[in-house]
């Protein structure tokens, strides 16, 4: 089975989801796609048959309670307080530095504004610094460049080799958006299933 990798906007006749995990999670009204930073021109085409064949998850709304409607991975800041968040899985992971955030392709415009007190409730992880690659290996809904060559999208603690170039169009991926490994990090790796274009 050729699973949607987690991270990415689908859609079909009617509705957008986020494919997360192996679910699509539909996104339930236009305010919580824009809260969510979402981008319009990200959204996949996949034909009904092919959604209805993907199991139903919980859905993302900018409505309480945050820590089940929001999606597992998010750039998030408070409102008042400085600095920058990698939330996975409700642990919140600080950006050390902004070279360590971009270091990762990460943009700003992709970072949701949240009230301080989540950012006070949640647990903290381990700073993200420049060195995150070498220390902890690739994070989730990245992309990568093996150094002898392939292009790879990180999806649940794997790496997936993308298949072909029509499937990295099919999916909608910048170019400028892949880190490239070295030979050490690329040690740190595990791979997964190869990501294949979907028919619409």
């Amino acid at each position: 089975m050729n699973l949607i990798p987690s991270g990415v906007l689908i859609k079909g006749t009617a509705g957008v989801y986020l494919a997360e995990r192996g679910t699509k999670r539909p996104i339930v009204d236009w305010p919580s796609f824009c809260h969510y930073k979402f981008k319009w021109n990200r959204v996949v085409t996949i034909g009904d048959a092919g959604l209805e064949a993907i199991p139903t998850g919980v859905p993302i709304s900018r409505e309480p309670p945050f820590r089940i409607h929001k999606p597992s991975v998010l750039l998030i800041s408070g409102k008042r307080h400085r600095g920058v968040f990698l939330m996975k899985d409700d642990i919140l992971y600080p950006f050390a530095t902004q070279e360590a955030f971009l270091r990762l392709k990460y943009r700003f415009d992709e970072v949701v504004t949240v009230s301080d007190a989540i950012i006070a409730f949640l647990p903290k992880g381990h700073l993200i610094r420049e060195d995150v690659l070498d220390v902890y290996g690739p994070l989730d809904e990245r992309l990568y460049a093996a150094p002898g060559g392939g292009v790879y999208y990180a999806d649940r603690g794997r790496l997936r080799p993308i298949a072909d170039q029509e499937t990295f169009r099919f999916y909608k991926w910048e170019p400028d958006r892949i880190i490239p490994l070295n030979a050490r990090q690329w040690k740190k790796v595990q791979t997964g299933p190869a990501i294949r274009r979907t028919a619409p």
